[in-house]
């Protein structure tokens, strides 16, 4: 998974590059991000972050101010994907 994430104190000035591994998932028809960090008491914190179907827009709009052409190729990948697994079965 090509998404990240890293790990810094609010007092801190410092991000440790951890490289995080975040998850995707789809629960309820709600879009997830999981993932874990350690905790300051040495056990382990899960993070689960929803992004509201309010927020799909920006979302977007984030990552086409990122990289426009990778973004619209991407999603008319995934659309296709989408389609093919979820098309009727014919005859």
């Amino acid at each position: 998974m090509g998404i990240k994430a890293d790990r810094g104190g609010k007092s801190s000035n410092n991000w440790y590059q951890r490289d995080l591994p975040v998850n995707i998932a789809t629960h309820d028809k709600k879009l997830e991000f999981w993932l874990e960090l350690d905790s300051k008491g040495g056990g382990v914190t899960d993070i689960r972050i929803e992004v509201e179907k309010a927020s799909y827009e920006d979302l977007l709009s984030a990552m086409l101010q990122c990289d426009f052409d990778k973004t619209v190729r991407s999603f008319a990948t995934a659309c296709q994907k989408w389609r093919r697994a979820n098309a009727p079965k014919s005859r």
